[in-house]
């Protein structure tokens, strides 16, 4: 029986360095390895992706944003054209009319003519009013979200019969333009849909300061809907459902909606808003104050009104110094075309009645009501827009004028108001 040799070190093939024998486990562990470099090599890719992708979605939404302000920015501007110009040029034709229709008494068929010419004239401030309103309402930019959605509100009941409360609660003015725009856009179109699709006959509206965010709930009294069919809840020609929860995630806000069939919805809006504001600033007019006491230079009532006329639009001013020359106790010893400018005509020339547009550069009719007040309490001011608005005339009455009149409205009215009628 042969004998067994014994096993010898030198027998077996060494695992490191050899390159004709592979070690099972040394093999498992090279294949670990490169899968562990596979894995970290994609974890890289990943990142690279996804931080690509991030940056793309970012700049996405700020194009987005960016072109719903531009959109917003070219409505303003379209609106403005039709407050600033047309209107402004129909009233001044409108005045110009009354002051044909007083000569042309006695004459029948003159009269009936200027009759309806004037007629025809308010139709066009009417509509033009109207498109103003549709395209962005002046009242968003010069009265605040707050006011503007109490506005929209009258519209809302007015045109549809929709019962709308609004509640606010501390101080929700929105910082920004955009956020302003985008709130008083949104609210709009619930607003629409809850006419469209709600069958409601009640809604509620509320503004709040909660944590530094402004929150806007909005709750119907209709039918109700499942949220499930958000998709299908498109609006028709605004921004839907959907549209709405896009945008006000690019103002880092959130939309939410509650609904259930046959119980109603409710809809809130919330959006940063910042700490609250301190008392605003009044602006400064770099003049001279002057608080001398106005004394009136009417020593009797037989003596002319005497009245300053401050607006910016000439043909405006053009139609009020028209209609009012042909009244034998009124008397225009001035006109300026910006708030600053009739401040320190004011001081100068102390009349008795300052006939005030609203919207001036430089500063605007509510300020300059305000600082004449204070310096010349005796002054009269009667506050002038082409747009009916109860927050402007709020704002008008508060900053001390005596009335607020709509410029198309009956030019007997004006001449009661500077009569003190």
């Amino acid at each position: 029986m042969p004998q067994a040799h014994p096993l010898h070190a030198s027998d077996v093939a060494p695992c490191k360095g050899s390159r004709t024998t592979i070690c099972p486990p040394c093999d498992e562990l090279s294949r670990l390895r490169a899968e562990l470099q596979d894995a970290r090599r994609g974890q890289r890719e990943l990142r690279q992706r996804n931080a690509l992708l991030e940056a793309r979605t970012h700049r996405l939404r700020h194009l987005a944003l960016a072109l719903t302000q531009a959109e917003q920015r070219d409505r303003r501007r379209l609106a403005q054209l039709l407050h600033d110009h047309l209107q402004q040029l129909l009233v001044g034709a409108k005045f110009s009319l009354g002051v044909l229709k007083s000569r042309a008494k006695g004459q029948k068929r003159l009269a009936e003519g200027l009759a309806e010419l004037s007629d025809v004239v308010d139709e066009a401030i009417d509509a033009s009013r109207a498109l103003t309103h549709q395209i962005s309402p002046p009242v968003l930019y010069q009265a605040g979200l707050a006011d503007a959605l109490a506005w929209l509100a009258r519209q809302i009941e007015s045109e549809y019969g929709l019962s709308v409360t609004v509640t606010v609660r501390g101080e929700v003015e929105p910082t920004g333009e955009p956020v302003r725009v985008f709130l008083f856009s949104a609210v709009r179109e619930l607003l629409h849909n809850i006419v469209r699709h709600a069958d409601a006959r009640q809604a509620e509206l509320t503004l709040e300061r909660t944590n530094g965010h402004l929150r806007i709930h909005l709750a119907d009294d209709g039918v109700g809907f499942d949220p499930a069919g958000l998709e299908a809840a498109q609006g028709e020609g605004g921004f839907g459902l959907l549209g709405i929860r896009e945008r006000i995630g690019l103002l880092d806000g959130e939309f939410t909606v509650q609904a259930a069939p046959g119980q109603g919805s409710r809809f809130i809006l919330r959006t940063p808003i910042g700490p609250a504001p301190r008392e605003p600033a009044r602006p400064s007019t770099n003049l001279r104050t002057d608080r001398r006491p106005h004394r009136s230079r009417r020593s009797t009532r037989a003596e002319r009104i005497r009245v300053l006329l401050a607006d910016d639009h000439r043909v405006m001013r053009t139609g009020l110094a028209t209609l009012l020359a042909e009244e034998p106790d009124i008397e225009i010893v001035g006109q300026a075309d910006n708030g600053v400018q009739a401040l320190e005509l004011a001081r100068a020339l102390q009349p008795d009645v300052i006939v005030m547009d609203v919207s001036m550069p430089l500063m605007d009719g509510v300020e300059a009501t305000r600082c004449v007040k204070s310096e010349l309490p005796a002054v009269r001011i009667i506050g002038l827009s082409t747009f009916e608005a109860a927050e402007m005339a709020r704002r008008v009455l508060q900053a001390g004028a005596a009335a607020y009149l709509n410029k198309s409205g009956p030019s007997d009215e004006l001449l009661q108001a500077i009569r003190g009628g």
